[in-house]
């Protein structure tokens, strides 16, 4: 599996492939696309680039990286703290299984990343023309 995380801010969406570190826990890993959410075509290039950044394997980092991991995040968003962040975006989690790409809007996302909320989670193929556009409709129901 792979993922990326993919932020709402108004009228741009951020997107940071996630990888999976030697210990099971997924982290912010690499440079942060920055598209606007009324370009579906870019924002699908940027899921299947992005996704395609997401790596399994690497070396836990120590407590004393943690800020230097969400740095390009919290750089991108113009915050520099997690809970601005909060306050600004609504967050969608991207995975890639297979052929089959999930949208899985979160929920109150201001108060600690939010939760999943699986019963709007939406579904496509890696290369349906609708890529971008599935993106944008799951940020309708993440809050």
């Amino acid at each position: 599996m792979k993922k990326v995380a993919a932020y709402r801010i108004q009228g741009t969406v951020l997107l940071q492939a996630m990888s999976l570190t030697d210990t099971g826990l997924w982290i912010a890993h690499g440079e942060v696309l920055s598209i606007r959410a009324d370009d579906p075509a870019g924002l699908a290039r940027a899921i299947r680039e992005s996704l395609e950044h997401s790596i399994e394997d690497v070396a836990h980092p120590p407590q004393s990286e943690w800020t230097r991991i969400q740095q390009p995040l919290l750089h991108a968003a113009g915050v520099k703290r997690w809970a601005a962040l909060g306050k600004k975006a609504t967050a969608v989690g991207v995975e890639w299984t297979g052929d089959t790409v999930a949208f899985i809007p979160s929920v109150d996302f201001r108060h600690h990343g939010g939760e999943d909320n699986d019963e709007a989670t939406l579904h496509c193929g890696m290369d349906d023309a609708r890529l971008g556009a599935t993106l944008l409709e799951a940020f309708e129901h993440a809050s």
